[in-house]
C-alpha cells in the first residue's frame, strides 16, 4: 500500500493499530485512514472505533480492507458504522 500510494500521497504507515493511535496522537490527523480489518490485538474495527472516538474529524475518512474471510466478529465490529470495506 504504502509504494503504491506513496508516489502520490505523503504516506506513514504503522505495524498495528496501537501504533497509529500513538501516530495520531503525535502527528494529528491526516486526511484519511486505511487499516487492515484483521489485525491482532485490536482489529481494524475497534481502531476505527477508537480513532473516531478520540477524533471525531475522521468519521468518513477510514477505509478498511482485508484479503481474507470476514469473521463474526469482524463484521460485528464494523456494521453499525459506515466505514467502508474492501
Amino acid at each position: 500500500m504504502q509504494r503504491m500510494l506513496g508516489g502520490v500521497f505523503d504516506v506513514a504507515t504503522c505495524t498495528s493499530a496501537a501504533a497509529a493511535l500513538d501516530h495520531l496522537s503525535v502527528h494529528g490527523v491526516p486526511d484519511a485512514i486505511v487499516s487492515d480489518l484483521m489485525m491482532p490485538g485490536m482489529s481494524g474495527g475497534d481502531l476505527y472505533h477508537e480513532a473516531v472516538r478520540r477524533y471525531t474529524e475522521l468519521t468518513g475518512h477510514f477505509a478498511l480492507l482485508t484479503g481474507d474471510t470476514i469473521t463474526a466478529d469482524a463484521r460485528a465490529s464494523v456494521l453499525d458504522s459506515t466505514v467502508p470495506v474492501l
